[in-house]
């Protein structure tokens, strides 16, 4: 069995204290993209209400588009428009 002298003891304490050290960083940074894509959803619902108040009209058809939605509105004068709102 090997001799155990300070100079272990100091290593050993001293790797184990970066090791439990590095456990909140690695946690902390697998929360980071599921935060991230909470914050940047959209539903087609608040798509429509956003292509709405920037247009105005009757929200005809909301459609994926890419990271976004493709809003098709009625406009008062019968024109048909299509917005593309982004997440």
């Amino acid at each position: 069995m090997p001799k155990r002298t300070p100079l272990t003891a100091v290593c050993r304490a001293l790797v184990i204290g970066m090791v439990l050290a590095a456990f909140p960083v690695v946690e902390a940074q697998a929360q980071k993209p599921r935060i991230a894509k909470q914050q940047q959803t959209m539903t087609a619902q608040q798509a429509a209400a956003k292509a709405r108040a920037l247009r105005g009209g009757k929200v005809l058809k909301v459609s994926r588009k890419g990271k976004g939605y493709a809003v098709r509105l009625l406009q008062d004068s019968g024109r048909v428009v299509t917005v593309i709102i982004k997440e």
